[in-house]
């Protein structure tokens, strides 16, 4: 190898470190965020994105299954979660939600990193920002799912439904 080509390969090399340095200790702010959790940049970091529910004005002890969850779910995951679709479980009942709803939150959650549900991302700050069909979940459906979740997986009414 020649002086000209190792000097091309090392700068490059010095590049792609500063970009994985900056790109690790910088973390994305999400409107409604509460704490901010650190990030390590990786694919493999599953810390969620927390949301108070207050901030969009939701009192988080009143969030049920039937009034709140439920519409979220029909809307964004239940056409892979039923029981002859292609997710691992269905997620068309109370009683199958709540089984799964930890992992709901943490998956939810973890939005745009690998293993986040639903699998599709939008970024909200640069280039389209609607797509049809999408099962993409707002900030504030994030903040039901975690409030939900942490006051103990409320039922509700089935009226409510």
């Amino acid at each position: 190898m020649n002086a000209s080509r190792v000097s091309r390969w090392q700068g490059t090399l010095l590049c792609l470190c500063l970009l994985a340095v900056v790109s690790a200790v910088s973390a994305p702010l999400v409107s409604g965020q509460t704490s901010i959790p650190v990030r390590d940049g990786s694919l493999a970091n599953t810390d969620p994105y927390l949301y108070a529910a207050e901030d969009f004005g939701i009192d988080p002890t009143s969030v049920t299954y039937h009034e709140d969850i439920a519409p979220i779910l029909l809307d964004n995951c239940v056409k892979c979660h039923t029981s002859r679709g292609m997710a691992p479980m269905a997620l068309t009942s109370y009683g199958e939600v709540r089984r799964w709803a930890q992992r709901i939150k943490e998956r939810t959650g973890i939005r745009d990193r690998r293993g986040a549900m639903p699998p599709f991302f939008v970024e909200r700050n640069i280039g389209i920002q609607k797509f049809r069909d999408s099962e993409y979940l707002e900030d504030h459906e994030l903040a039901l799912i975690q409030a939900w979740v942490d006051h103990g997986t409320p039922e509700g009414d089935p009226g409510d439904a």
